[in-house]
């Protein structure tokens, strides 16, 4: 991991950080079935916050094969850090995938009493 562009890779998990312009990017790819992600990439994923701070940020989650409802909780938390300190925030999904569609409607139902959050089929 780089304090430049932070990433964590993890079993079959990838999650990359770049930056073009103001926008940070995040993306995950690969399969998610980490048994406790609040110990693993809850960590990571608040460990990001400092640095986008006054940044716009894009996750981008269409090349994910799977994740596991565990990921929920801390993917919920971040968001909420990231509305918290007003990071105006894009989640990109695949709609075309079931578990990604089914999944990605609960995070946006979720999200809609966050104003720094917009969950987009992309």
């Amino acid at each position: 991991m780089t304090t430049e562009n932070p990433a964590l890779e993890l079993e079959e998990l990838a999650i990359r950080t770049s930056q073009e312009g103001e926008v940070s990017n995040i993306a995950w790819t690969g399969l998610c079935e980490v048994q406790d992600p609040e110990v693993t990439i809850g960590p990571f994923l608040r460990g990001l916050i400092p640095s986008l701070v006054n940044r716009k940020v894009v996750m981008d989650f269409r090349k994910l094969e799977y994740m596991n409802s565990a990921t929920m909780q801390p993917l919920f938390l971040l968001l909420k850090e990231l509305n918290t300190n007003q990071i105006q925030t894009t989640i990109l999904y695949d709609p075309g995938t079931e578990w990604q569609r089914i999944s990605f409607r609960s995070i946006k139902a979720v999200t809609t009493t966050l104003p720094c959050i917009t969950v987009t089929a992309g």
